[in-house]
């Protein structure tokens, strides 16, 4: 149910919602030639495979069998995998929490990429506005005085944009696997285009 859910297309929800959503839907689920379902289906082939076996399971619970083994690969998604096992590794709860791994069933899902970006707005804010004071060694702004002004100019020009999750997430997403800075900075590039 968590799968069929996600690959219609509310992966962003919580879980509680996706079962409710599935048990809501199983008619048109398991009637999906009707259409009313599937027009809507965010990837249409994946879904349409779910429907086929939801299809066998409904039908094996309405009979007399006690077990259903299911044959539809399924493919789930974790939250922020490299971070998730950073923060085990170092015990960091915060990064934990931030990628759903202390998550309880009744708490809303946590959104690390999101997280992100509106630190990043922060901190742009912070140069524009003058907050941070460029002292050598913080935040790696280098010793010169022209790589400070071309920072905090470079910080005016974003302050104009809307720093967004998709904006950063592969940037962010790769970091723990040791990617480039040149690498990440060539993601964010690949946003403005």
């Amino acid at each position: 149910k968590y799968y069929g859910s996600n690959i219609y297309g509310l992966d962003k929800v919580r879980n509680e919602e996706k079962l409710k959503w599935v048990d809501d839907n199983e008619l048109d689920i398991v009637n999906f030639e009707n259409g009313n379902l599937l027009k809507k289906a965010a990837d249409k082939l994946s879904f349409i495979a779910f429907c086929f076996e939801y299809r066998k399971y409904y039908y094996a619970k309405k009979s007399d069998k006690t077990s259903y083994f299911s044959s539809l690969p399924i493919r789930l998604d974790a939250t922020c995998n490299g971070f998730q096992h950073i923060s085990l590794l170092i015990g960091d709860l915060e990064i934990a929490r931030s990628t759903n791994l202390t998550r309880l069933p009744e708490d809303p899902n946590e959104d690390l990429y999101f997280y992100i970006a509106m630190k990043v707005k922060d901190l742009i804010t912070a140069i524009k506005n003058e907050d941070i004071e460029f002292k050598e060694g913080s935040l790696n702004w280098g010793e010169t005085t022209e790589k400070k002004i071309s920072i905090k100019e470079t910080c005016l020009r974003f302050s104009s944009i809307e720093i967004f999750r998709n904006l950063i997430k592969l940037a962010v997403m790769v970091k723990p696997y040791n990617a480039s800075l040149t690498s990440r900075a060539d993601y964010i590039r690949q946003n403005f285009k």
